[in-house]
């Protein structure tokens, strides 16, 4: 019986982390959402979840961390606009 139980867990486990890995992921740079308005609902919902742990941040660090966010999920295109609007 334990035999069975333990090859059940097994199964179970090679089930849930298949459909993990096949899992598409979520949009994570801008430009990978299907449209605008997706890329918006994330970006604010980014936003809120920032100001909500750093109640204190200013503009500035709201910058450095998205800037950091894209840099970090290799967001090139991104970063490159936000130094281009820096820049202007």
């Amino acid at each position: 019986m334990k035999k069975y139980q333990t090859l059940a867990v097994l199964l179970v486990l090679t089930v849930v982390g298949t459909l993990i890995w096949l899992a598409p992921a979520s949009p994570k740079c801008p430009d990978d959402f299907n449209t605008p308005e997706e890329s918006l609902v994330a970006f604010e919902e980014w936003s809120e979840k920032f100001y909500a742990g750093h109640l204190e941040a200013t503009v500035t660090d709201f910058y450095e961390a998205r800037r950091a966010y894209y840099e970090l999920n290799g967001c090139r295109d991104a970063v490159e606009r936000m130094d281009s609007y820096l820049s202007e």
